[in-house]
């Protein structure tokens, strides 16, 4: 039973984790002033940019892993102080400007916002266009989007935390 609850939660995380960056990728456009693009086009972009940053961030970290499993010499707590210890500071910014190098990259691929249509438009025009993003576009774009949605789920962490500890408190 707790196998199952594991799993419905994981799933749950996941689709309200591309929820909400779906919503912040499509209002992160219209402020950047990039154009508007459709909700399903921003699920899309949010389901392949997210899974494939987390695919290679996973790969990574089983790569730390499985090399200070190697080097620890068979001792549990020699793994797991080389475990805990192992990832240095610039390593993290290092995945954090490849996540965001690669998700700027598929946003560039799948995303195409409509133009906003000018007040007064010529005879035979018709109305918005789409176009393609710039690399430096789709980059200000992944780091807007991704702060947005960063933003609102640590708030949304911060609130079911306070929840609990109201309830403990209360009973």
């Amino acid at each position: 039973m707790t196998i199952i609850i594991w799993i419905v939660s994981i799933i749950f995380g996941i689709m309200l984790g591309v929820l909400l960056s779906a919503i912040a990728i499509r209002h992160a456009c219209n402020w950047l002033g990039l154009g508007q693009i459709t909700y399903g086009n921003a699920i899309k972009t949010s389901v392949i940019a997210n899974f494939s940053t987390l695919a290679i961030n996973a790969a990574i970290g089983f790569q730390y892993g499985l090399m200070a499993a190697a080097t620890s010499g068979g001792r549990e707590s020699d793994l797991m102080e080389r475990l805990a210890f192992q990832t240095s500071p610039i390593q993290m910014v290092y995945m954090t400007a490849l996540s965001l190098v690669i998700a700027a990259s598929i946003y560039q691929m799948i995303i195409k916002p409509k133009s906003q249509a000018p007040v007064f438009q010529k005879e035979g025009d018709l109305g918005p266009t789409s176009r393609d993003l710039k690399f430096t576009e789709a980059l200000g774009l992944v780091a807007f989007s991704q702060g947005i949605t960063v933003a609102v789920i640590m708030l949304l962490y911060a609130l079911v935390m306070y929840i609990m500890w109201m309830i403990m408190w209360v009973f």
